[in-house]
């Protein structure tokens, strides 16, 4: 009988499991089935998303659950099993609070929600609503937090996005980890295209928009949330707004001149022939008719972001990146998160 023992807020992860009687443990992934048969002690199961609530705040900014534990039997053979050479893997075990277990590229950390400000003491930042607030911010240590309803930290530029990370002891996620994790609710391909839409609530436009709510008058919704509560919109290992809500620097500047639309400015799509698109069709579908914008010229040494934010509606996705700003650039919509090895 091998048993898990979670602690911890889980969405579906990696699981380090029990050995009863054995010495040693094994690693079991838990991607498919249901959470619910196991036992709860303070404990919740979220019955849409599969997974168990360990720590979890509501709409109304109330906590609950201060700890917990969930125990469920993930394999019975029925009749007395050895087992030899057991080797034990803890990677995932070693992420910080905050931060979720990716099972790619060797095993990363990655912050489950978008940066928001802390000073360097670690107490909470006042947002910066310039970029002259996050530079002073920057020069006095501040430091990139990830937690559940909390406003985002934007007018902050490429460069400093890198600083905030390393003074919280991360990295700024590289493009590959970014979209190590980017799948929502455990997809990735032939998502809606507007990704708005129960049951994932994703900060792209319409009703789903927190209006004047972030610094500047922008329309990011704290993290983690969307204009009805708690948002949907996370990712099968708990990362929360990868889709809409502020784009996110990551670690990369456009290294290859690219034009596609011929002259102008703007949106185009990638399409199930490996090409660029201008117009969304049938071919489109696949990547959700997220989009890439481009600049009509050379590209090269801007910097990437990705996502989307709470106005690009369709185009803002997984596969959404913006490659038209300059690394030095501070706007209201742009913001961050952060890596670990």
């Amino acid at each position: 009988m091998i048993k898990e023992n979670v602690l911890g807020k889980m969405g579906m992860l990696l699981m380090a499991i029990l050995v009863i009687g054995l010495v040693g443990a094994v690693i079991y992934e838990h991607y498919g089935g249901s959470l619910s048969s196991g036992n709860f002690s303070d404990s919740l199961y979220n019955s849409t998303g599969n997974y168990v609530y360990l720590n979890w705040t509501d709409a109304t900014n109330t906590s609950y659950v201060e700890s917990g534990i969930y125990i469920s039997e993930v394999i019975d053979f029925s009749y007395v099993t050895e087992f030899h050479n057991i080797k034990w893997s803890g990677e995932h075990s070693s992420c910080p609070e905050g931060m979720a277990y990716i099972d790619k590229f060797g095993g990363y950390c990655i912050d489950k929600y978008e940066a928001y400000p802390r000073n360097s003491d670690g107490s909470d930042a006042t947002p910066p609503e310039s970029a002259g607030d996050t530079d002073t911010l920057i020069a006095a240590g501040g430091k990139a937090g990830s937690a559940l309803n909390k406003t985002v930290w934007v007018y902050i530029n490429q460069t400093e996005a890198r600083t905030a990370c390393s003074n919280a002891g991360k990295h700024l996620c590289t493009d590959l980890e970014w979209l190590g994790a980017a799948n929502i609710q455990g997809q990735v391909y032939d998502l809606a295209t507007d990704l708005a839409v129960s049951p994932y609530y994703c900060v792209t436009g319409s009703d789903t928009y927190c209006l004047n709510n972030s610094p500047g008058d922008g329309e990011a919704c704290q993290t983690g949330y969307y204009s009805g509560g708690v948002s949907g919109c996370y990712s099968a290992e708990g990362v929360y707004d990868m889709v809409g809500n502020v784009y996110e620097w990551t670690n990369e500047t456009v290294t290859v001149i690219k034009t596609c639309n011929s002259g102008a400015d703007g949106w185009c799509y990638p399409s199930e022939s490996g090409d660029w698109q201008t117009a969304t069709d049938s071919d489109t579908a696949k990547y959700g008719n997220d989009g890439v914008y481009f600049l009509a010229g050379t590209n090269a040494g801007r910097a990437v972001r990705r996502g989307g934010d709470w106005g690009n509606g369709a185009s803002a996705g997984p596969f959404c990146a913006g490659l038209h700003n300059a690394p030095a650039g501070t706007y209201s919509p742009v913001g961050f998160r952060c890596c670990s090895s």
